[in-house]
């Protein structure tokens, strides 16, 4: 029996030729995009899940009076002297030791560095292959993953060698201590290498760095992570933590708050106000986008379904006047959309392996299909896959088993199912595809916006150079102004600065000490941002000065403790109760040191246009992390090649690395520029998942109305009228769907673009537009049949059947 419906199906879709290429089509296309996003939606749920003691691990934040968090540094020694609830804990501080690495003649430069407690590897699951763990405790110790192992020593064994590195904190030689595997793509604590912690308790490694202090109480380049006992209450502990705070000699008003390694990735929820590592609200778009584009094609499925009762009305009449029941007739419709959805998945399978590189390439991940198996994602979407089976197979099946066989014999049914479900099937189809198309819209409204917008500093032509970490001797100082000498003898290097970062990469470090001398202590806290720069910086980046002066050479070639001038920005001198003008000359307590203003810079967009212009403080100094050169546009590749052999010359055993400014900056809207490309291909996909429903319905109707187009055409009808008469009723359902889609598009990318500090409005002609694009779609879609059962003799229209 299964056999006899398995094959009485498939006849039915060969017979059925272009409704099934059309419901196949739009299926695996529809189950395509689905697989392809759950690929990416499963990859972030999975972040971090593979550590035994989740449920106990703890990222300790700092939560000011303001009420937002930043990861920062606690009193762990203290706290698990005191505490029962604290089984351990570990700091790890991400990017100070970057630099460039030395073994033997071999040296490379390396970017994903932390210092770290060796209690890193009791807390998380990172699997040691060599060595001991025991070792990382000691000054001068080094852990490699297995990855940079072999980049350094081939497959000769590594611990126990000896390594240098060359870092803001100078030479250092470390000895490798252990070996451990790859840390996981979905791990958020990513590093090639790790140094031991205890290293920056040495003072002859830090040098003058008197800042790093990984013993100190809300150091902010310090990140600390706890394990609770399994019987500690994280409210209860963080509550034990804050009392201890208080007591401590710091001044600050700040509160610890735990949040959960399983939450630090995407949030505990969309009202989440902790920091994290994702995006909870986007991983729920997309995974929306993924069921709106598979319910699109299930409708077609339907409609195409649904529409066919009439053709097939015969069939279901011959079959119950011979005995079959409703149950069995139910069977074989029901067989049928199984077919199609099992063809349509094996195809999709194909497909996502074909597109699977391009995807990866667009989102900047490496997926594949068992990132999905590999997840409990699988499970949920195979309970979707076959509800959408079940509800489109079962309603097909119920509705054409429910044929009158008397009627169906008689010729009597002539209406083609229930048009009203079919035209609100494809309403739904044409608010989505307009939903999508409008957000698409903004999207790039807005990342147009950030990329156009005047930021208050220029970044064309600006090349940026990393600057040197090894040969900090003696001579440094006299090669670094060798250097700057020699760039000025370049006719091609108009403008050159050095400086501790560069707009698009962040301050230097952050402070609250910032104050005016007639204060005690601030009113409210306020974090002022710290930048280190020498007399060049400003005019290297076209920024320009509200008041005063910028620094002299003189001023930052002076050690840190005799600085006694220094600059701020327009929000500083707003902060501090000052206008531009009148701050100039006052003196200012900064850390406790007194420097005089000496100038206000304008304020300029530092960080993008995500955050608003924060209160920042220029020091002035020679600092050496990056430097920079305005350059000609002509001749660029040659000018970088006599670049690098200045630099090589001065600097000799430092990688010369450089990048663009302003492509580096525009970097940090990386994400927006996937939110458009997948937008679009998301609308694009919807759009034409729909027109191919709507292409079979346009054909399905001028066939059942061959005989009424002939008679019209007999009577004088044009070929416009006749096809306005096809395509009026689907231009109403556009213009009805796109009423539907402007509320849920206008509240939803409202509140996106509420992230923005800056950012573009909602204008009513973004939604005519958009259903203007997808009205011109449909009719370009239906006007196709429609013109060519306009043309058609009307002769061979009126011929008896």
């Amino acid at each position: 029996m299964l056999q006899n419906y398995l094959k009485i199906a498939w006849r039915s879709l060969w017979k059925n030729r272009l409704f099934s290429t059309v419901n196949l089509t739009g299926l695996a296309l529809g189950l395509t995009a689905s697989l392809l996003i759950l690929e990416y939606v499963s990859f972030e749920r999975s972040f971090n899940t593979f550590h035994p003691k989740l449920t106990r691990l703890y990222r300790v934040l700092m939560q000011p009076q303001s009420g937002s968090t930043q990861s920062s540094s606690a009193p762990g020694v203290i706290l698990r002297a005191n505490f029962p609830e604290l089984e351990s804990y570990c700091r790890i501080a991400e990017g100070l030791g970057n630099g460039m690495v030395r073994v033997a003649e071999k040296t490379i430069r390396e970017d994903k560095t932390i210092y770290a407690d060796a209690s890193l590897f009791h807390l998380f699951q990172f699997p040691v292959q060599s060595g001991s763990v025991s070792e990382l405790n000691k000054p001068r110790t080094v852990g490699l993953s297995l990855r940079e192992a072999e980049k350094l020593f081939g497959n000769a064994a590594a611990v126990g060698q000896p390594i240098t590195v060359d870092n803001q904190f100078g030479k250092t030689e470390y000895t490798v201590a252990l070996v451990y595997e790859n840390m996981p793509e979905n791990s958020d604590i990513q590093a090639d290498i790790i140094f031991s912690m205890a290293t920056l308790a040495n003072p002859s490694v830090i040098k003058d760095n008197s800042w790093v202090d990984p013993a100190g109480v809300g150091a902010q380049f310090v990140t600390t992570y706890v394990l609770l006992t399994p019987q500690a209450e994280a409210l209860r502990a963080e509550q034990k933590f804050n009392q201890l705070l208080k007591t401590l000699p710091t001044g600050s008003t700040d509160q610890i708050r735990l949040q959960a390694v399983q939450f630090q990735h995407l949030g505990a929820s969309l009202t989440d106000s902790f920091i994290t590592f994702g995006n909870l609200g986007f991983v729920y778009l997309m995974s929306g986008i993924a069921s709106l584009i598979l319910l699109i094609a299930w409708f077609n499925y339907v409609n195409l379904s649904t529409a066919l009762v009439s053709k097939r009305s015969k069939e279901v009449g011959v079959r119950k006047v011979i005995g079959a029941h409703r149950f069995q007739i139910i069977g074989q419709f029901l067989g049928e959309s199984i077919i199609l959805n099992i063809i349509a998945l094996l195809v999709a399978f194909v497909v996502v392996d074909v597109l699977q590189s391009p995807f990866n390439a667009l989102i900047q991940k490496n997926l594949s299909l068992s990132v999905l198996f590999d997840s409990h994602y699988w499970f949920y979407a195979f309970i979707f896959f076959l509800a959408g089976i079940g509800v489109s197979g079962f309603y097909t099946a119920f509705a054409l088993s429910g044929i009158n066989p008397l009627l169906s014999l008689k010729g009597g049914l002539l209406k083609s199912g229930k048009s009203w479900l079919r035209q609100s099937l494809v309403l739904f189809q044409f608010s989505i595809s307009i939903t999508l198309i409008a957000a698409t819209f903004i999207v790039y409204q807005q990342l147009h916006y950030m990329q156009r917008k005047n930021l208050g500093v220029t970044l064309q032509q600006r090349l940026v150079m990393q600057g040197p970490e090894v040969g900090r001797d003696s001579t440094f100082l006299t090669r670094t102004a060798g250097f700057r000498n020699a760039l000025s003898q370049l006719p091609f290097v108009t403008a050159f600065s050095s400086s501790g970062n560069v707009p698009g990469s962040g301050f230097n470090f952050s402070t609250e000490n910032v104050l005016r001398t007639d204060q005690s202590s601030p009113d409210q806290k306020t974090s002022f941002a710290v930048l280190i720069c020498d007399d060049q910086f400003f005019k290297t980046y076209g920024i320009s000065l509200a008041s005063g002066r910028s620094f002299t050479k003189s001023e930052t070639e002076k050690p840190w403790s005799d600085v006694h001038a220094f600059m701020v920005n327009e929000a500083t001198a707003a902060k501090l109760g000052y206008s531009p003008s009148s701050i100039l000359g006052k003196t200012v307590l900064f850390n406790g040191q007194a420097v005089e203003v000496v100038g206000v810079v304008k304020n300029y967009h530092h960080l993008g246009l995500k955050e608003a212009i924060q209160p920042i403080v220029y020091w002035p100094q020679q600092n050496t992390t990056y430097l920079t050169a305005e350059i000609s546009t002509d001749y660029v590749h040659e000018h970088i090649q006599q670049l690098k052999a200045a630099y090589e010359r001065y600097f000799p055993g430092n990688l010369f690395s450089f990048y663009f400014a302003d492509e580096h900056y525009n970097r940090q809207y990386q994400t927006e520029q996937q939110y458009s490309s997948l937008f679009t291909l998301a609308s694009g996909l919807s759009i034409f998942i729909a027109c191919l429903g709507l292409l079979g319905l346009a054909a399905f109707s001028a066939e059942q109305r061959t005989k009424e187009i002939g008679i019209r055409k007999v009577l004088g009808a044009s070929v416009l009228q006749i096809s306005t008469l096809l395509t009026r009723d689907y231009i109403k359902l556009v213009a009805i769907a796109l009423l539907i889609s402007i509320p849920m598009v206008w509240v939803t990318m409202d509140r996106w673009l509420e992230q923005f500090a800056y950012h573009v409005s909602v204008q009513w002609w973004v939604f005519a537009e958009a259903g203007l694009l997808t009205l011109l779609i449909a009719l370009g879609t239906v006007s196709y049949q429609s013109i060519r059962a306009a043309l058609t003799n009307p002769v061979r229209s009126l011929k008896s059947e």
